[in-house]
């Protein structure tokens, strides 16, 4: 059994483990070793059996930072306040279900752009894919089809308005038309399958009004459009186009 040094100053409420000195700076001051001697010992979270042990644990907003490990998924998660976001998964190599929309720009006069990421593993072939957009209210109705291009895995490739000049794209069309409420999806040619959905379809949702939205790392294709996977910024960040990490 590896015995480890706990030393508390009652006045600063310092606690030190594997140390009799904490840092006055911190409240809670972690060595690797005990004393700078000795054998090296690492920090092991909380291990939670599964996903469902974890939504039993029902945070609280002011739980914002919880950090636990999920074993069944192999995944290191931490609280937002609102959702468990994922901040590592254990694997040699993590890929993406499909395509998806991992940039969205929207603001005046039809600055508009989508940049849309292949980390599937495999190189995809675009013709096979079109963007949608809904909008307002109104069922899917704008379809735009993507050249006949290979897309390795770990590139881009960006669609953009006419106007959004500052924007390097690979594809142009004055079809992307949409404002910061329409839903812009991410389908199979036919649009027989939805793989990426911004926005709610035959809802308005202000969801991208002049803004600039980042897909997190780790956060791929969903039919369910989350703020909470997104980066948010300016609309002139236009810098982000062209390259996503996964």
């Amino acid at each position: 059994m590896v015995l480890l040094l706990f030393s508390t100053a009652s006045l600063s409420a310092q606690v030190g483990i594997g140390t009799e000195n904490p840092s006055p700076r911190s409240s809670l001051d972690v060595r690797s070793q005990i004393n700078g001697v000795g054998d090296f010992y690492g920090f092991m979270p909380p291990r939670i059996p599964d996903e469902n042990a974890r939504d039993l644990m029902a945070p609280l907003p002011e739980d914002e930072g919880l950090l636990i490990y999920v074993v069944s998924t192999e995944t290191l998660e931490i609280w937002n306040g609102q959702n468990w976001e994922l901040v590592r998964k254990i694997s040699a190599t993590v890929f993406a279900d499909e395509l998806f929309i991992s940039k969205y720009v929207q603001d005046d006069d039809n600055f508009n752009a989508i940049e849309i990421a292949n980390f599937t593993g495999v190189t995809k072939n675009l013709s096979n894919y079109r963007i949608a957009i809904g909008q307002g209210k109104n069922p899917l109705s704008i379809f735009i089809a993507l050249d006949n291009l290979s897309l390795p895995h770990g590139s881009v490739y960006v669609v953009k308005h006419p106007n959004a000049a500052a924007i390097t794209a690979n594809q142009i069309s004055a079809d992307l038309t949409y404002s910061g409420q329409d839903a812009v999806v991410l389908q199979d040619v036919s649009g027989t399958v939805t793989y990426d959905v911004l926005g709610k379809v035959e809802l308005d949702w202000p969801y991208g009004v002049k803004r600039l939205l980042q897909k997190r790392k780790g956060k791929g294709p969903s039919l369910l459009c989350d703020l909470n996977d997104y980066q948010i910024f300016a609309p002139n960040q236009t810098q982000k186009f062209g390259s996503h990490s996964f």
